[in-house]
């Protein structure tokens, strides 16, 4: 029997939740939408800089815990 990790699906979804905030913002930028491109910039920065080590990290540890 596996014990579940509840901070692993918390991460998940917040990873989830900043791919989507970044696509969003990301399409309403290139649309020319009203939007202060300083603080566009820094957010793309931000959730792209971790969004993705975030996935890989909490697969590494899923399987971790699965084959220990």
């Amino acid at each position: 029997m596996s014990k579940h990790l509840n901070w692993v699906d918390y991460a998940k979804g917040l990873g989830i939740i900043l791919v989507v905030y970044g696509h969003i913002s990301e399409g309403v930028f290139n649309a020319g939408m009203t939007m202060n491109r300083s603080l566009y910039t820094t957010i793309d920065t931000i959730i792209y800089s971790f969004h993705m080590p975030l996935f890989f990290l909490v697969i590494w540890f899923i399987f971790y815990f699965i084959f220990n």
